[in-house]
């Protein structure tokens, strides 16, 4: 009975250890699955990434660049009015400010008066001309008739003699009159240049906006006084544009014409759209005030950034979110998409170009007068 009994424990036993096994086995085979169910989770998830990341190249090395316009007057003077403030935005063609126009209207006043002064001297030496000329016919008529008579011997030719010296004398003074009058034209031609400059000097003490914008930079009062040519505020226009700065090993994937998503920390939760306008022609580094000189010392490669412009499809968004110059942008260019946009191509360009034509020509130091309005 012992012997059966422990028989009975020792299969007992050795079923429990069995199933022991199976449990464990069946534990591990679950994990082993769980693992492989999660590696392959993770390789599709990268294999996914990696196909999106692909498909852009992306930089927050970018931020809003545009051409801000320094206004300046032509003529110096107390500044009478001003119609804007700081970060006002203002039309093209609005007046800004004002400045004393008395002493410029008074030289328009006295160049007007040495005009007049000089028209009528004009108006005299033509009429002394005018008499001075039958005068020269008379005498011309009175030597042709003395000469006839020398011949008949019926005057001296003393007197002939006297009478073309008579012509000659009348003929020099109508030339030095002729002459008088060129000189007095000509001033009258200085005067009226003269006067076209001293209107034009009152014109420019009314300072309008060359372009629709914002501005800037006001540090004027009234009364304060002006220095021709010295900056008075700043113009910041909204043709903008984003000047981003990719490396140089994404630079093989973007091309002209792609297109770009843009989000900018001022503006959270709105992606804007552009497209790329165009690329510089050398690095960043290259047009620095000390660009870098790898022949010489010890070299270290260093990833160079390459800036590139991209424009906004909607340049109506720059001022509905009130965007300026220097923000902070991430840019997103999706790559081989130039080829499906070339419309797009197109028109970037000729938004550029309006910017370039518009903005560059103007000098560090712009200002408008009454008289481009």
């Amino acid at each position: 009975m012992q012997e059966n009994s422990v028989k009975t424990n020792e299969l007992e036993k050795n079923e429990e250890g069995v199933s022991e096994v199976k449990t464990t086995h069946k534990k591990s085979k679950k994990k082993l699955i769980i693992f492989i169910v999660v590696i392959v989770i993770i390789a599709l998830f990268g294999a996914y990434a990696y196909k999106q990341m692909s498909k852009y190249q992306s930089t927050d090395d970018a931020f809003i660049s545009g051409n801000p316009i320094n206004i300046a007057s032509n003529v110096s003077g107390h500044i009478t009015s001003i119609s804007v403030v700081n970060n006002q935005y203002v039309q093209k063609g609005q007046l800004l400010l004002t400045i004393d126009s008395r002493g410029y209207k008074t030289n328009v006043q006295a160049v007007q008066a040495q005009i007049s002064g000089a028209s009528a001297q004009v108006a005299a030496l033509q009429a002394k001309i005018s008499a001075q000329g039958d005068s020269v016919k008379n005498s011309e008529k009175t030597v042709a008739r003395l000469e006839k008579l020398s011949i008949q011997d019926a005057v001296s030719q003393q007197d002939v003699d006297n009478a073309v010296t008579n012509l000659q004398v009348a003929q020099k003074t109508l030339q030095g009159m002729q002459s008088d009058l060129q000189a007095q034209q000509d001033n009258v031609k200085v005067l009226q240049a003269q006067l076209s400059n001293a209107n034009l000097n009152v014109s420019y003490t009314n300072i309008y906006a060359p372009f629709s914008g914002y501005i800037t930079m006001s540090s004027v009062q009234v009364g304060d006084f002006v220095q021709s040519g010295s900056p008075i505020f700043a113009l910041v226009t909204t043709q903008m544009w984003i000047s981003a700065n990719f490396k140089e090993t994404q630079m093989g994937k973007i091309k002209v014409g792609d297109k770009v998503d843009i989000t900018l920390d001022a503006v959270p939760g709105v992606i804007f759209k552009g497209t790329v306008q165009s690329t510089q022609a050398g690095t960043g580094s290259v047009f620095s005030l000390l660009p870098p000189e790898n022949a010489t010392g010890n070299f270290v490669k260093v990833v160079q950034r390459v800036p590139v412009n991209i424009t906004f499809d909607d340049p109506s968004l720059i001022q509905k979110y009130h965007i300026g110059l220097g923000l902070s942008v991430v840019a997103k260019v999706y790559v081989n998409t130039s080829s499906q946009n070339q419309s797009g191509i197109t028109s970037a360009n000729q938004q550029f170009s309006v910017i370039s034509a518009e903005t560059q020509n103007q000098a560090s130091t712009f200002s408008v007068s009454g008289a481009s309005n």
